[in-house]
């Protein structure tokens, strides 16, 4: 496990040498601000690792439509998988 640091941080990578998955975590993605952030530093770090699955866990439920190969999910269901 591992985190990448920067202006498009990831909170955690599994097998940072050669990505499996990132995943970013946020309370809301409510405001503009931070869904753009979060989908950027997911989209940007999915260019050196194009097979490694993208997911945004946020504590509520959101509206907004996933860009493709991202997945959001709330935390009580990640955490139950």
């Amino acid at each position: 496990l591992g985190y990448i640091a920067g202006a498009r941080e990831i909170d955690l990578v599994v097998n940072r040498e050669h990505p499996e998955m990132l995943i970013n975590v946020a309370l809301s993605v409510a405001q503009s601000s931070t869904w753009e952030r979060e989908i950027a530093a997911l989209e940007s770090t999915a260019i050196n690792a194009p097979t490694a699955s993208r997911v945004l866990v946020t504590a509520e439920q959101t509206d907004r439509a996933a860009p493709k190969g991202i997945q959001i999910i709330e935390a009580w269901r990640y955490l139950l998988e």
